[in-house]
């Protein structure tokens, strides 16, 4: 599953200042500093799916080990903070409530109501503090570049 917080306009002009000036440690600077700010979000997620998602079975834990990435651009129409979730579960399906498995780890496959909201109910609750701290990584970028 993908979540983009998709950079607005503020992002990419800085991002195209970044490219005029052309300062690669300025750019590296930035792109470490969002995905720092995003790095919290993935223990957030995790702790969710560990509080949320049934404990019976291992469901909770085992999504909760999925590799989780965060990634930050600054080129281009993708120009923001991603998190990325890969696992063997479908975790877009899992979040909307539904997780599909088997009985005993034989057919057939039967389909499992489990509370909705795993991953996007911590990200969204997060949202305004990391908007903050996003500003600030992006305030502090901008500065070095008048200066």
């Amino acid at each position: 599953m993908r979540v983009r917080v998709q950079g607005d306009e503020q992002l990419r002009r800085l991002a195209e200042k970044l490219r005029e000036h052309g300062d690669e440690g300025l750019k590296k600077e930035l792109r470490s500093g969002l995905t720092k700010v995003a790095r919290p979000l993935v223990k957030n997620v995790r702790k969710s799916a560990l509080s949320r998602l049934p404990k019976k079975g291992g469901l909770g834990r085992r999504v909760a080990r999925s590799k989780i990435t965060t990634s930050a651009r600054t080129t281009g129409n993708s120009t923001g903070v991603t998190i990325v979730g890969r696992s063997g579960y479908d975790i877009s399906s899992i979040n909307r409530g539904r997780v599909r498995h088997l009985s005993f780890g034989h057919l057939p496959w039967h389909n499992q109501s489990v509370r909705p909201g795993f991953w996007t109910d911590p990200l969204n609750e997060a949202a305004g503090p990391v908007r903050r701290e996003l500003q600030q990584v992006m305030d502090d970028v901008a500065a070095k570049i008048t200066s």
